[in-house]
């Protein structure tokens, strides 16, 4: 499928969840996120007033939903390999009574026992060669290594956020952060606007990760919602 015929379909699925943010009172701005395949995995539209969050802008919020998405897929996968993978020697390993020590298993690798926070870990380095604390480890290398793994589910580098409005400056850090593979916009944000109207954090060479960005799309329509609002507010 072209490109910007994804973008466009991807666009109207955002459009419809602004028109929601404008029916509960806030700003009508709707994000969507969609994974290398093409299909939504984060959704989002602009909460600030209903829910009194300042950062409750639709980009953060569908990019919060993805990942959310992607772990649980991720879980899920792992889940069912662990379970053709244990054998007889797992099952009497998590038995009651079962004393054998995994002596190789750190802290800061085994996150499903460790009882220790991430902070308490990060400021105290040796935690990091610190035998876990409890007696036992119930979990086979191969379990850690997957529950290790969890924690690159923020990263959206095969994804692409959709969203009726330019993002503002924290919105676009975000991107940044997750390392967003392009940023798709509707509107340009002649105030705001930080991909590419007003700054261009997306693309500063300071910055190292550079989103492609594709602004304009569905443009007349993403813009018409923002001035219906503001003109019956007036």
């Amino acid at each position: 499928m072209d490109l910007r015929v994804a973008y466009t379909q991807a666009m109207r699925e955002a459009l419809a969840l602004a028109r929601q943010a404008a029916e509960a009172g806030d700003v009508p701005v709707g994000a969507v996120v969609l994974d290398a395949a093409g299909r939504i995995i984060g959704r989002g539209c602009n909460t600030r007033e209903a829910h009194g969050d300042p950062l409750a802008h639709a980009e953060i919020l569908a990019m919060r939903e993805a990942t959310q998405t992607l772990a649980k897929a991720g879980s899920d996968t792992r889940d069912a390999a662990e379970a053709a993978d244990m054998d007889d020697s797992d099952m009497d390993f998590r038995g009651v009574g079962a004393a054998k020590p995994y002596a190789t298993h750190r802290q800061s690798d085994c996150m499903a026992c460790r009882t220790v926070s991430d902070d308490e870990i990060a400021a105290d380095g040796a935690a990091a060669e610190r035998p876990c604390r409890k007696a036992q480890c119930p979990h086979s290398e191969a379990h850690c290594a997957r529950v290790r793994a969890r924690s690159h589910f923020w990263n959206l580098a095969d994804c692409t956020l959709v969203v009726t409005l330019e993002p503002c400056p924290m919105c676009a850090g975000a991107c940044v952060q997750t390392h967003i593979g392009s940023i798709v916009f509707g509107a340009w944000d002649a105030k705001l606007g930080a991909c590419g109207s007003v700054w261009d954090i997306p693309r500063d060479p300071h910055v190292g990760h550079a989103p492609e960005v594709y602004g304009g799309i569905l443009e007349a329509d993403c813009q018409a919602v923002l001035t219906d609002f503001f003109t019956a507010r007036r």
